[in-house]
């Protein structure tokens, strides 16, 4: 009975646990017709460029980025020509692969950084608060993560958190998307599993609640909500 447990495993496999059940497909990751001054060497060359490329170069650009540094009450043209210094900033400095900067829309994150989700967040790193790319660790009972396991075992789960912040005494977790979907609701649904694990293990590791989980979408422009999910509270 005990030949499929296994003792760890990711939030990532789980993810995909759970979409696989949903759907027969896995994610479609969103490409853009739109074109900027800057000629990707990608198209020069005309290589196919993959979704899950553009989703890993678009999370590195957001680490990099220094949200305490950047402005809020500019123009979208203005920013943009912003992250595109930055971008070829972290190139030169070699932070950045010509690949990855090759993937990315800068008014796309330009976007982004004129939310107001961003300037929490520049409110947040100013005062040291914010983190990116958190790793972390969970032990769950084994029966949470597949209900034919027994409860008495302990599965490990480990992830890593693209961003999360601490606001009036609580946690806020983001997650950043760059799927293809034709409705919001796809997206929380496709994704809800991974942030309620997110959310658990930074009430556990803190000690503090997390009052939103939240998703930004580049597909769309603009913040996702699962307020409509249990929020994690400490244990």
């Amino acid at each position: 009975n005990l030949s499929e447990l296994y003792t760890k495993t990711t939030v990532s496999e789980l993810k995909m646990e759970k979409m696989t059940e949903a759907t027969e497909g896995a994610a479609h990751l969103f490409d853009t017709e739109e074109k900027e001054a800057h000629v990707p060497r990608f198209c020069r060359e005309e290589q196919r460029l993959t979704g899950s490329v553009r989703g890993s170069a678009f999370h590195r650009a957001m680490e990099l980025l220094d949200f305490a540094d950047t402005p809020q009450n500019v123009s979208k043209k203005e920013m943009t020509d912003i992250v595109n210094q930055l971008l070829e900033r972290f190139m030169a400095d070699r932070k950045m692969t010509e690949e990855e900067r090759d993937c990315i829309y800068a008014a796309k994150i330009a976007d982004f950084l004129l939310t107001d989700v961003a300037g929490r967040m520049r409110r947040a790193d100013r005062k040291g608060l914010l983190k990116k790319e958190q790793p972390f660790m969970l032990g769950l009972p084994a029966n949470r993560v597949r209900e034919e396991f027994p409860a008495g075992e302990t599965v490990l789960i480990q992830g890593i958190i693209d961003v999360c912040w601490e606001e009036d005494g609580e946690i806020v977790v983001l997650d950043y998307k760059t799927d293809r979907v034709d409705r919001e609701e796809e997206l929380i649904s496709r994704y809800q599993t991974q942030l309620a694990y997110y959310g658990e293990a930074l009430a556990t590791i803190t000690g503090k609640r997390v009052k939103e989980l939240l998703i930004y979408s580049f597909h769309f422009g603009s913040v996702c909500g699962l307020q409509e999910q249990p929020m994690p509270s400490p244990p």
